[in-house]
C-alpha cells in the first residue's frame, strides 16, 4: 500500500501518458503481493466464520468501489477538471496505509487442534461460539472457477471499454460513464453478499444458471440507445457479475483451506490480470471493428465458458 501511494506520487509532477504508463505497470507489481494476501489471510486462519469473513471482504471493496464512482461523476459533472482527481487518489491511498500500518494485527497463535480441523464454509453451528467445525470434503475442479474468473474479466470488458466507446458515440455526458457504473457495482455488491453465504452446492448451480443470462445480455447493450434503459441493464449486470464473483472467490478459498495451502488466492488474482489483460486487447480489436461485433463477441464468449464448464460441473461433487 506504501509502494502503490508512493508510485501515485507522480501524478503531483506530471500527468505525460508514458510516465503515466510506467507508474501504472509499477503500481500493478506492487498491489500484485496485495490482494491475495488479502484473500489468504482469511483461509489461513481455521478460528474464524470464513462464510462471514469472505463476505465482509467481497461487501467492502464494492462499496468502496461505488463511493469511488459515485465521487468522479459529481467531480466531473460539478467541476470538471478530471486532473485534481489523480491529485487525490495519493491522498486516499496514504490514508488507508496508515490504517493498515497501525490496525492490521497477525491472527492469535492457534493450537494444534484448531489447526487440524477444516472449517465449515457450507453450514452454521447451532453453537455460535464453535466456528470451526468439519467441512465435508468437496472435489472442485480447478477450472472450475478460472474459467469463472475468465467469465468476469470478458464482463469487465463492458464497463471499461465497450460503454464508454458507446457512450461516447449516443452522445452521453462523460460523467454518465461513472454514474452508470455505480447502478451496476451497488447491485454487485449486494448479490456478491448474499451469493457468498450460500452453500457450495447451490452457489455451483446459480452461478452456471447466471452465466447464460450473463451472456445473453449483452446483446441488450448493442441494441439499447436509452440512457435509463442502460441504468437498467447496469442493474442487471451487476446483480450477474456479484453471483459469479462470489462463486469464484469462495471456490478459491474453499481449495485453499482443503489443500491447506494459500497458493490459490494467488492463482485467482493472476488469472484475474492476466485474462482481462487479454480480453481487454480482444474486445478492443473487435470493438475498433464495429461497437456491435464487440458485445457480439462478448456474448459468445460467455457462451462457450458456460458450455465447456458443463462438461466439468459433473466432476464437481461431494466425496
Amino acid at each position: 500500500m506504501i509502494g502503490a501511494a508512493g508510485a501515485q506520487f507522480t501524478y503531483y509532477f506530471t500527468l505525460n501518458p508514458i510516465f503515466f504508463l510506467i507508474e501504472r505497470l509499477f503500481e500493478g507489481l506492487i498491489l500484485g503481493f496485495f490482494f491475495p494476501n488479502l484473500q489468504a489471510s482469511i483461509s489461513d486462519d481455521p478460528t474464524i466464520d470464513h462464510r462471514k469473513y469472505l463476505s465482509r471482504f467481497n461487501l467492502s471493496w464494492s462499496i468502496a468501489v461505488v463511493f469511488g464512482l459515485l465521487f468522479g461523476s459529481f467531480f466531473l459533472a460539478f467541476i470538471g477538471e478530471i486532473k485534481f482527481i489523480f491529485y487525490i487518489n495519493p491522498i486516499f491511498l496514504i490514508l488507508n496505509a496508515f490504517i493498515a500500518i497501525f490496525f492490521f494485527q497477525e491472527p492469535k497463535n492457534l493450537n494444534n487442534s484448531s489447526q487440524n480441523s477444516i472449517p465449515d464454509l457450507n453450514i452454521k453451528n447451532s453453537n455460535n461460539d464453535d466456528k470451526s467445525i468439519i467441512l465435508s470434503k468437496y472435489y472442485i475442479p480447478l477450472i472450475i472457477p478460472l474459467l469463472l474468473v475468465f467469465a468476469l474479466s470478458f464482463a469487465s470488458g463492458n464497463g471499461t471499454l465497450l460503454y464508454p466507446i458507446r457512450a461516447v458515440l449516443l452522445g452521453f455526458h462523460s460523467s454518465s460513464t461513472y454514474l452508470i457504473s455505480v447502478f451496476s457495482t451497488f447491485a454487485q455488491s449486494i448479490t456478491m453478499y448474499i451469493a457468498s453465504l450460500l452453500v457450495l452446492n447451490k452457489l455451483k448451480l446459480v452461478s452456471i444458471i447466471t452465466l447464460v443470462g450473463y451472456s445473453f445480455l449483452f446483446i441488450f447493450f448493442n441494441l439499447n440507445e436509452n440512457y435509463y434503459l442502460f441504468i437498467i441493464l447496469f442493474l442487471l449486470s451487476g446483480f450477474f457479475y456479484g453471483i459469479i464473483y462470489a462463486a469464484a472467490s469462495k471456490f478459491f478459498l474453499t481449495l485453499n483451506i482443503l489443500k491447506k495451502t494459500s497458493k490459490y488466492s494467488s492463482i485467482m488474482e493472476s488469472s484475474f490480470g492476466f485474462t482481462f489483460f487479454i480480453s481487454q486487447i480482444f474486445l478492443g480489436f473487435m470493438g475498433d471493428i464495429n461497437i456491435g461485433l464487440g458485445y457480439i463477441t462478448l456474448s459468445l464468449s460467455l457462451a462457450i465458458l458456460f458450455l465447456i464448464i458443463l462438461v466439468f460441473n459433473r466432476k464437481f461433487k461431494e466425496i
